[in-house]
């Protein structure tokens, strides 16, 4: 399964700037030394749960991409559009 996607999301999350910012710069730390990747123990839905859990957000534990999405979408939209 691939993570990129060419599709628009209808939605924006909304997260406080501090977790945002926990979050970017998470990113920015495994642009550093991303690792390798793996289906199972390093995917987006992984990477994106330990961003989450760095901002001190709730996060599922979930390796499938779209299920993990669903719920950030669920749990943290604006319900805006992009």
């Amino acid at each position: 399964m691939n993570c990129e996607s060419s599709a628009t999301w209808s939605w924006q999350p909304n997260f406080h700037t501090a977790a945002a910012n926990a979050v970017l710069a998470y990113i920015k730390q495994l642009m550093q030394s991303p690792g390798q990747y793996n289906l199972y123990a390093n995917n987006c839905a992984i990477t994106v749960e330990g961003a989450l859990k760095t901002a001190k957000l709730v996060a599922p534990r979930d390796t499938l991409p779209k299920s993990l999405f669903d719920w950030l979408k669920k749990n943290y939209s604006t319900g805006t559009s992009k």
